[in-house]
C-alpha cells in the first residue's frame, strides 16, 4: 500500500536512506519535511525498515548535535537510534519548521548497507540519498507529490 499525500501531511514518518558512502540515515518528517517516492512507494517496506532498526542492537557512541529546543524525550530517542550505528535527521530545525531535515545526531562508528541482512538490504537498497552524511549538517529531499 502506498503512502498517500494526506498520510504525509498529518503523519510523522519515520524513513531510512542510504548516503553515497553507504551509511544509513534515519529522517522523521515531523509532518514539514518532504518524503520522497521510493519511501511512499511502500508502507509495509517503511513500517518494516522502522520494526528492523528499532530492534536493533546497539553497539556504538552516539553524538548528539543539538540542544534542548527539540526536547529532551526526541533527544534520548536520536542518541538510541545513533547509538546503533545510523545518523539521525529531523525535518524541525528547533526554531521553525522546514521543508530540509537537520542533522540531530551521529554515531561515533556507521552502520553499513552492506552489514544489514539481505532482506533488509533488498528494500533499502534504491533509497539513495546522494549526499555525504559526514560533511552535511542538512539534507533536502525531493518530495513524492
Amino acid at each position: 500500500m502506498r503512502i498517500s499525500k494526506i498520510e504525509l501531511e498529518y503523519s510523522d514518518i519515520e524513513w531510512f536512506g542510504i548516503d553515497k558512502n553507504k551509511k544509513i540515515i534515519r529522517f522523521t518528517s515531523g509532518l514539514y519535511g518532504y518524503v520522497p517516492e521510493f519511501v511512499c512507494i511502500s508502507k509495509e517496506n517503511t513500517d518494516l525498515l522502522c520494526e528492523f532498526f528499532e530492534n536493533f542492537h546497539n553497539y556504538t557512541t552516539a553524538i548528539l548535535l543539538s540542544d534542548e529546543r527539540f526536547g529532551i524525550r526526541f533527544l534520548d530517542e536520536c542518541r538510541d537510534i545513533s547509538s546503533k550505528g545510523i545518523y539521525c535527521f529531523d525535518a524541525f530545525d528547533g526554531q521553525h519548521d522546514t521543508t530540509s531535515y537537520t542533522k540531530i545526531s551521529e554515531p561515533k562508528q556507521p552502520l553499513y548497507f552492506y552489514e544489514l541482512p539481505a532482506h533488509i538490504q533488498n528494500i533499502i537498497r534504491t533509497n539513495i540519498i546522494d549526499t555525504d552524511v559526514d560533511t552535511t549538517d542538512t539534507i533536502k529531499v525531493d518530495n513524492a507529490y
